[in-house]
């Protein structure tokens, strides 16, 4: 089955934030475009087998079955829908 990624708004504005920090703080933007594209091999990767990775156990129940991808400092968070991959949040240490 191919599986199509679906960045939900936070995701995005996660991706927007990391991009910004890592792109300030190391002071080159090349630093910052070799994690979009470990990102983006990433996210490749659970694209090819969405349930390959852990559920991700939380405190308390959730709606929907989340699952995340620990890769490069990075935490992917996301939820399989039918062949959609729905990316929810994406974490990185350079966050506050």
């Amino acid at each position: 089955m191919d599986y199509e990624a679906f960045y939900l708004p936070l995701a995005l504005a996660d991706l927007e934030e990391i991009y910004r920090s890592t792109a300030g703080a190391l002071q080159t933007p090349d630093a910052a475009g070799d994690l979009a594209a470990m990102l983006d091999n990433a996210v490749g990767a659970i694209l090819k087998s969405p349930y390959a990775c852990p559920h991700y156990h939380a405190k308390r129940p959730l709606k929907a079955e989340y699952r995340e991808l620990r890769a490069g400092g990075v935490v992917i968070y996301y939820v399989v829908k039918g062949d959609t991959v729905e990316i929810h949040r994406i974490i990185h240490p350079s966050k506050p």
